[in-house]
């Protein structure tokens, strides 16, 4: 999975495979969690938005399913 580190100063990066339709989420926190099934359209508009954590909370964060969660230590 190709990560991605996006302007945010909650978002540390973003990630997202195709082929399973994951995108993964990486916050400075530590906390790393996966949504699936994510359309590459929207992990595209994710990229494109002014404010990151804003457009993941309203169009990501409870409209996918999370399907994974781990930290980062």
């Amino acid at each position: 999975m190709r990560r991605i580190e996006v302007a945010s100063s909650t978002i540390e990066f973003v990630g997202y495979d195709e082929a399973t339709e994951t995108l993964e989420v990486a916050f400075y926190s530590g906390s790393v969690y996966q949504y699936q099934p994510v359309p590459m359209s929207a992990f595209r508009e994710l990229l494109l938005a002014s404010k990151v954590a804003q457009w993941f909370c309203a169009h990501i964060q409870d409209v996918y399913p999370q399907t994974g969660m781990r930290w980062r230590w």
